[in-house]
């Protein structure tokens, strides 16, 4: 019985450290495309397209860029996120080739996630070149997960850099380009927390075992 009620609190011990170390790699995309449609000449320029997020917000844990034909990308592509006001929220560069992970036609690279609360007006872009031979999608059919909201292809003018795509485009459904993936909503204690929590967990299994052996 004493051996049993140690090894139980052992037990719950390993348990709880197991749980903060093990960390979530879901990433799925926030946009999807089912059809394909026209293709974009490339230019000096930021592109990508304008989204509000509703419900309790998204975290995102990936940036992408399209990949015609799924055959690796013929150069790097910086990609980032910005709220309404312009602030760059988290961004990646997504190498050329087949390095990166394939979603959906999308070449994805893992980032340290970053949460967008409910909001109107957020922008991911990307910044294209004259030098890229991989072609931009638009115009096609495409699907957003729940809280995601498809609002415009946007765009910046040319020779400005990695900068906030903010202008409209006649495009009906975006230049693809840009992409991002979101996992679910992790919160991970800080090192102190940590340690506060086995400390308390040793101390408890350690009083267990002396009451079991007194």
């Amino acid at each position: 019985m004493r051996t049993r009620a140690w090894q139980i609190s052992a037990r719950a011990l390993t348990a709880a450290v197991a749980l903060v170390a093990v960390p979530i790699h879901a990433q799925t995309l926030a946009l999807t495309t089912s059809t394909a449609g026209a293709t974009a000449a490339n230019n000096n320029q930021t592109v990508g397209w304008r989204f509000d997020v509703s419900g309790a917000g998204l975290t995102v844990n990936g940036l992408g860029w399209y990949d015609q034909g799924n055959d690796g990308l013929s150069r790097s592509y910086q990609v980032g996120i910005w709220n309404a006001g312009g602030t760059l929220l988290g961004s990646a560069t997504v190498p050329g080739g087949t390095a990166a992970t394939l979603n959906n036609g999308f070449r994805v690279v893992s980032i340290t996630s970053f949460f967008l609360p409910a909001a109107n007006g957020y922008i991911v872009g990307g910044l294209n070149s004259t030098e890229s031979t991989d072609q931009l999608l638009f115009n096609s059919t495409i699907a957003t997960i729940a809280g995601v909201t498809f609002r415009n292809a946007t765009f910046s003018d040319f020779g400005l850099g990695f900068v906030p795509p903010t202008q409209n485009s006649v495009a009906n459904t975006g230049f693809f380009g840009p992409n991002f993936t979101v996992g679910p909503t992790v919160v991970i204690p800080e090192p102190s927390t940590v340690l506060l929590l086995g400390a308390g967990l040793v101390l408890v299994a350690a009083t267990a075992r002396r009451r079991a052996l007194g």
